[in-house]
């Protein structure tokens, strides 16, 4: 009966330290998993560096013109008068004007051809060169007052300029304020394109000579900017007597523009 048992007290013994031995190495990895002082190892990951140094580029400026004949007119005028008052100035200058509607229309000028630019009535006291805007002090004496009203005609026949002039004058315009020669719209825009790639083209060939004495070569265009374009022209007069007609002759319509472009380029 005691041999049984120490048998028996033998086997259970061995079984518990089986048991024992199954379960240590799982408890063991999970204590290593949660322990809070477990660090891992950092994986090193590498960044490319660029080596290239910044791009090598060329900035030019240069400045492009262009020329055409004009093929629009613009004549400015004005009818002046003078009187002892307000109401009496005012409809001087409506007889005026209204006189040289009927002429121009007269002329096949279209009411669209021309326009009112400005009208004022203003009252000049003795002494002022200046005229007063508004009505002057009922005590004053000697005060008059004057009335204006410019006006713009326009045609597309460019040799019109001078009888023009003449129509206006002879029929109620006191005074001519200005004569200007334009392009329509469509060929004020053709003739700055060819004045801008004027300009491009001088400013590529002075990069081009740069690149060339620094052993460059031009790889591209970085950026480009062009300025506003200035518009001019000339003409020449003929004042009118009572012998001849005004004569105007109308130079050609110029434009200049200028423009600033950075080339990239590169080492030959």
């Amino acid at each position: 009966m005691s041999t049984q048992r120490a048998v028996l007290a033998v086997g259970l013994a061995t079984l518990t330290v089986v048991a024992v031995a199954g379960v240590l190495p799982g408890a063991v990895g999970a204590q290593a998993g949660n322990d809070p002082t477990a660090t891992e190892t950092p994986t090193a990951t590498e960044t490319p560096t660029d080596s290239a140094s910044e791009p090598t580029t060329i900035t030019v400026s240069a400045t492009g013109q262009a020329s055409a004949q004009p093929d629009v007119v613009v004549v400015r005028v004005a009818s002046v008068v003078t009187a002892d008052s307000p109401a009496a100035a005012t409809e001087q200058l409506a007889a005026n004007t209204s006189q040289l509607r009927s002429a121009l229309s007269e002329a096949g000028v279209a009411a669209d051809d021309r326009t009112t630019t400005d009208y004022s009535l203003e009252a000049v006291r003795p002494g002022f060169e200046t005229p007063t805007q508004g009505s002057p002090d009922p005590g004053a004496e000697d005060v008059t007052y004057r009335a204006s009203q410019g006006f713009e005609i326009r045609a597309n026949d460019t040799n019109r300029a001078g009888e023009l002039v003449d129509i206006a004058v002879q029929n109620g315009a006191t005074s001519v304020r200005g004569v200007e020669f334009r392009l329509t719209s469509e060929n004020r825009s053709e003739l700055r394109q060819t004045a801008l790639g004027r300009a491009a083209e001088s400013a590529r060939t002075q990069a081009q000579t740069l690149a060339g004495a620094e052993s460059l070569t031009i790889t591209g265009v970085d950026s480009v900017s062009a300025g506003e374009p200035f518009f001019g022209s000339t003409a020449s007069f003929e004042s009118a007597d009572s012998r001849s007609e005004t004569t105007i002759d109308g130079g050609p319509v110029s434009v200049e523009v200028s423009v600033t472009i950075t080339y990239e380029a590169e080492s030959r």
